[in-house]
């Protein structure tokens, strides 16, 4: 499979229903430092979604990217809490929301899952699928 999916449930939470989103990132690179690249989609640095929004919420995607140090980071705007999605699939491999690092300042909540050493991106210019669902 050459894209990602993400599946995740409406703002209602877990057993919440919707029909789904479909998101294509446009695969970026980004240098934020002298020794690590991020690929994927970050706002104002590296690649583009389309559409721009986290499901019927209004709420912006900042980001769903692989950094070099082996990470995966998923970025929304807003404060939400951990189960604002519940499961993350990249590449066949399932990333659940209960198991990454998270953080939820006054402006962003970030969900972050470490150890992934195999970027899940192909390729810079590449159009990748999302569904959130």
């Amino acid at each position: 499979m050459s894209g990602i999916m993400l599946s995740t449930f409406e703002s209602n939470g877990p057993g919440g229903s919707g029909s789904g989103t479909n998101y294509t990132i446009n695969v970026g690179i980004y240098s934020p430092d002298s020794y690590s690249y991020v690929y994927g989609f970050l706002t104002g640095n590296a690649g583009s979604i389309s559409p721009t929004n986290f499901t019927n919420s209004g709420t912006a995607i900042n980001g769903l990217y692989y950094e070099s140090y082996n990470y995966i980071t998923f970025v929304i705007v807003g404060v939400y809490p951990q189960n604002k999605f519940t499961q993350l699939f990249v590449n066949g491999t399932l990333y659940s929301s209960a198991s990454a690092s998270y953080s939820a300042t006054g402006t962003t909540t970030i969900w972050t899952w470490y150890g992934v050493t195999s970027n899940p991106f192909p390729s810079v210019g590449s159009n990748v699928q999302v569904t959130i669902i």
